[in-house]
């Protein structure tokens, strides 16, 4: 596996993770506590980015959502 693959990453924990961590940025707000906020802000964003790169990989290796990765088509021949 490639470093940087997202393959053994569950997409449905990301999913909750990063809701999570912007729940509590909500609630940070709310209560004007900025060690809550600057805290789950920078937790939220890496999550965030690592949910993007993975619905990102799912998208191209997935073709039941509409594309194929090139590694797919090489073994189609």
């Amino acid at each position: 596996m490639p470093r940087g693959a997202t393959s053994d990453l569950s997409l449905k924990t990301l999913l909750v993770l990063t809701l999570g961590l912007l729940l509590w940025l909500v609630y940070g707000a709310l209560k004007l506590d900025w060690v809550i906020v600057a805290a789950n802000g920078i937790g939220s964003a890496l999550s965030g980015c690592v949910l993007a790169f993975k619905v990102r990989d799912k998208w191209q290796l997935d073709p039941a959502c509409g594309a194929s990765s090139a590694a797919e088509s090489d073994h189609s021949e």
